[in-house]
Parts: structure tokens; C-alpha cells; sequence
């Protein structure tokens, strides 16, 4: 199971699934340790602002950071439960969760996005970490071409989005695969 959700329903939504991992992303002003799960290897902590281009005072996503987390899906697997955070769960998460995922199944990326797209429709994943996911990858463009085909995110949407590992790259939809509004 993984939950992909905001920074103030994380804790709670991973008790929820018992998550063992977690992935939070904030902004670099936040850049402590957040509560909850701490065992060595068990979460991975990020910092960088939601940008896609330079400017003075942001810190965009580095390569080193996106390749963290291309690590961290192989060491987690997706054989336990995982909560992806962000602030608002909409941009950096996203991203980071279809990167993970590509990580762990290249040959389906279409069917990543498309997927997490259906189930989040409040998504618009942050285009420069893609674009670091896609080269780190070896995708040749096929990852961020997925994400531009992706129809226009749902606004105001909020709320938690769960994804089962193993459906989460298949093609059919999948009722016991849900998304709540909270």
C-alpha cells in the first residue's frame, strides 16, 4: 500500500496503513526531522522548494537528491506500506512517487502516470524532478512524455490518495484501489 497525501494528514494516514516508510519533502526553511518514523533507512527526508526553474533563493531538487530517492524505492521495494509527503501532496510528492515507481517497473510508465493521475486528480507533479528522474532513469524522454499527456489536474481536489503496488502499474481499473477526499 502507498498513500500519497499532504504534510498535515501524513501522520495520521500512516498510522492508518501501519506504514514502515516514508518519504517526506519540504521546503529547505522546514528542513528538520519530522516526527514519526526514524529507523535507519526506513524514510528518506528532502529538501527543496516546489520550482521548476532558478531563481534567487530557491533550491531546486538536485540530482543527488532524486537519485536518494531512486535508492530508497530499490531498498524499500514496494513489499510494505509507504506514505509520500509534500506540503500539499501535489506537486514534489507525485513526482516522487512516479519516479519511485519507474524505478521499480521501467517498463511501465505510461501506465504509472495514468494511474496516479486517475487517483489523484489534484496532481500536477513538479516538471524539474521529473526531468531529473527521467535522465537519472535512463527513460530518453518516455517519463516526461508521460507526464504531458496527462489531462489538466482537478483544482481543488484535497485529500489522500491510496494505491496498491501491484495494481498501481496495471491498465485495468481497480475498485479496492481508491482515492478520499478528507
Amino acid at each position: 500500500m502507498i498513500a500519497l497525501t499532504r504534510a498535515w494528514d501524513a501522520e495520521r494516514v500512516a498510522e492508518e496503513i501501519d506504514a514502515s516508510h516514508r518519504v517526506i519533502i519540504c521546503d529547505p526553511a522546514r528542513d528538520f526531522l519530522h516526527p514519526g518514523i526514524r529507523k535507519d533507512g526506513d524514510h528518506l527526508h528532502l529538501a527543496f522548494h516546489d520550482a521548476v526553474e532558478p531563481a534567487p533563493e530557491i533550491v531546486l531538487a538536485a540530482e543527488e537528491q532524486i537519485a536518494a530517492l531512486i535508492a530508497f524505492a530499490h531498498a524499500w521495494g514496494g513489499n510494505r506500506p509507504l506514505v509520500v509527503n509534500c506540503y500539499g501532496g501535489r506537486s514534489r510528492s507525485p513526482a516522487a512517487l512516479i519516479i519511485m515507481m519507474s524505478a521499480l517497473f521501467p517498463d511501465r510508465l505510461h501506465q504509472i502516470v495514468e494511474r496516479v493521475a486517475t487517483k489523484a486528480p489534484h496532481a500536477v507533479p513538479n516538471r524539474h524532478v521529473i526531468t531529473l528522474g527521467d535522465w537519472l532513469l535512463g527513460c530518453d524522454g518516455r517519463l516526461i512524455e508521460a507526464i504531458v499527456a496527462v489531462p489538466e489536474p482537478v483544482r481543488g481536489f484535497a485529500g489522500t490518495a491510496f494505491f496498491e503496488v501491484n495494481k498501481l502499474t496495471m491498465n485495468s481499473d481497480d475498485s479496492s484501489v481508491s482515492s478520499i477526499q478528507r
